[in-house]
């Protein structure tokens, strides 16, 4: 994690992609706040989350090009059943191509998206308890991600402020108090 050791690695990943048409262009991003914030908090192994992240979206590629960028109300019931089963349809593409992948590296996408209330996906209701760490942080991360974009004829903001504002959005309620709180005192300094 090179990217760990810049005086300012939030505005480095901040401008590495800037395309909104494709959530698949933001996903290198993603993965880069994943696994700085992981090695900042102290997490063993920040390099599987961010593989995790990476891998996490490949099933969108399975999605049609009219969909992407699109709101999920606005999909076809084919594209819609293909993105809330994205993160299996994921692991099983690298799968396919003989690539090992080890457990704990399948369960953090297949969590990407579930949430102790049971409204995530795909499996909802019946969701496991734990959700991993790395599950939790590419959520919190994908919410990050959405909030740093920049957007042009629009005021430059501070990143720290951002970072900041995320973890007071109601949403993060759903994650690990914990993980909020070490996330606070990396993301807030």
């Amino acid at each position: 994690l090179t990217i760990g050791s810049s005086t300012e690695p939030w505005l480095i990943i901040d401008n590495l992609s800037q395309d909104l048409s494709n959530p698949l262009f933001r996903t290198p991003a993603v993965a880069a706040y994943v696994g700085l914030s992981a090695l900042m908090i102290d997490q063993p192994n920040p390099e599987d989350f961010m593989l995790a992240t990476l891998i996490s979206n490949l099933g969108l590629l399975k999605l049609s090009s009219k969909s992407l960028g699109k709101n999920l109300d606005d999909f076809s019931e084919d594209d819609t059943f293909l993105y809330l089963n994205h993160p299996l349809t994921s692991i099983n593409m690298v799968l396919e191509r003989k690539i090992p992948l080890p457990e704990d590296i399948k369960k953090i996408i297949l969590n990407s998206h579930e949430n102790p209330q049971g409204t995530g996906f795909p499996k909802g209701k019946n969701c496991p308890a734990n959700i991993p760490i790395g599950s939790q942080l590419m959520q919190i991360c994908e919410t990050l991600d959405s909030n740093l974009l920049i957007i042009p004829s629009y005021s430059r903001f501070e990143v720290s402020d951002r970072r900041r504002e995320v973890l007071l959005f109601p949403e993060m309620n759903n994650f690990s108090p914990e993980l909020i709180n070490n996330l606070k005192k990396i993301w807030v300094a």
